[in-house]
């Protein structure tokens, strides 16, 4: 097995060989258990782990890691390649990403960019943070230490030495990090009666991520994202699911070996977390770059300069993503949005321009060209011929409909779908325009004008 060669391929034994020559004793689970002099697994299994003591007794293990920023896989398989996005982040890139210019005066180096493993998915007192890794760019390269706990009476030493790394910081960036991470540390701080010293500024990516790559990707998890966009194939990843077994199986003494993995899966998290908010920055920075060419990037990237401020720039991604649509209904979507867009910046005659050339794509689920143009015609061009013409257009699109659906009675008891009750209310609401617009013309004195053929 791979995950085997490398270990082997460290100068070191196996954990279950250990076992079998009984050089090794394991931690118990109680807290402040008492520990043999003899060399633990760990020590074989990470050679070059520090070993820090608590204030108050107990030790945490910290294990560093760096690689350049080229993409170059590490000798453990690491790899970062902000070098082919963005690079590191310069001073205001993280402002610019967040629209929040207190990151403005941010050191870039004191941006920390932290992940934890724990033993269960819940964040309820019951669960533990046995390992937290803090990761930062340096001059050249990225550096990420993980703190370790090997037994549940070391969590006073490793929240001591967290603390101090923590203290160093001035902000802090995870992903999902705002829901789950941080609350879950606050929460261990809190349960060995200490104060959380977190930096006020965090910046959590997978908000970022949804808004930029909802709409082509499956998911937006961060494995998903590590190979969808950034391209990064890990070797021999352990599923995150199996990441608290592993853990209790190493308290027991059972096949200790396996925490190697669990090591390399938790690190090289923290390296996509800083290739990650490179290619964020990239995004926003060049848009025109060709890996955001999708039509659902592109109309990503719109949502983040919206809720950036940034609204021309919005409008430019949207007309980008228009453009690259390939797929009929995707690119009414988007075109429809980008006629709203138009309209709250006052460019009516560009919206209007989209609803007319949308018309002939029109359909039961397509109403919004139509309805637009017959808002448009009533309320601005007071021209109630033309919005009645248009409101009728609707109309018979939906009759056509239903009468192709239903020829006959429902089955009794039959329920509606969504779908379906949606369609019924745009009609109720066409009925009722198209009966306004009629009062308004009889008003008028107007004649009846007959609906042209589409």
């Amino acid at each position: 097995m791979e995950i085997l060669r490398r270990v082997r391929g460290r100068g070191v034994m196996l954990g279950s060989d250990l076992l079998d020559s009984g050089t090794a004793e394991f931690p118990s689970n109680a807290a402040g258990s008492s520990r043999s002099a003899k060399v633990s697994p760990f020590d074989d299994l990470f050679p070059d782990a520090e070993t820090l003591a608590g204030r108050d007794g107990g030790r945490c293990r910290r294990v560093r890691s760096r690689v350049a920023l080229d993409g170059a896989r590490s000798a453990q398989g690491y790899c970062c390649p902000a070098d082919d996005w963005a690079g590191p982040p310069a001073r205001g890139d993280l402002a610019s990403l967040t629209g929040d210019r207190r990151w403005d005066d941010v050191d870039p180096g004191r941006v920390v960019y932290l992940d934890t493993e724990t033993t269960s998915l819940a964040t309820g007192a019951g669960t533990y943070t046995f390992l937290v890794g803090l990761g930062r760019f340096e001059t050249g390269r990225f550096t990420v230490e993980q703190f370790y706990m090997e037994d549940y009476g070391d969590e006073p030493a490793l929240i001591d030495h967290l603390d101090a790394a923590l203290a160093r910081a001035e902000a802090i960036v995870t992903y999902n990090g705002r829901s789950f991470d941080l609350p879950l540390l606050e929460a261990r701080w809190r349960m060995q009666r200490r104060e959380p010293r977190f930096p006020a500024l965090h910046l959590d990516l997978l908000h970022h991520a949804r808004r930029l790559w909802r709409l082509r990707l499956p998911d937006c998890s961060l494995s998903t994202v590590e190979s969808r966009i950034l391209d990064v194939d890990r070797m021999n990843d352990v599923d995150g699911a199996l990441i608290p077994s592993i853990y209790f199986d190493f308290l027991r003494g059972a096949r200790p070996e396996r925490m190697v993995a669990v090591f390399d899966h938790h690190a090289q998290d923290i390296f996509t977390l800083g290739a990650l908010a490179s290619a964020l920055i990239r995004g926003l920075r060049e848009p025109g770059d060709e890996r955001f060419a999708h039509a659902g990037d592109q109309w990503g990237l719109a949502r983040l300069y919206e809720r950036l401020g940034r609204p021309e720039e919005a409008i430019a991604a949207m007309e980008r993503a228009v453009l690259a649509a390939r797929d009929e209904d995707f690119a009414y979507r988007l075109a429809m949005r980008l006629a709203r867009a138009y309209k709250r910046r006052g460019r009516i005659e560009e919206a209007v321009a989209i609803w007319e050339a949308r018309v002939a794509q029109s359909n039961v689920l397509r109403l919004e060209a139509l309805v637009a143009l017959a808002v448009h015609a009533e309320h601005t061009l007071r021209d109630f011929h033309a919005s009645r013409r248009w409101t009728r257009r609707a109309l018979d699109i939906i009759e056509q409909h239903t009468e192709l659906t239903w020829h006959g009675p429902r089955p009794a008891g039959e329920t509606e779908s969504r779908q379906a009750r949606a369609i019924e209310r745009h009609a109720e609401a066409l009925r009722h325009r198209l009966a306004r617009l009629e009062w308004r013309l009889e008003r008028l004195g107007a004649k009846d004008i007959r609906v042209p053929q589409a």
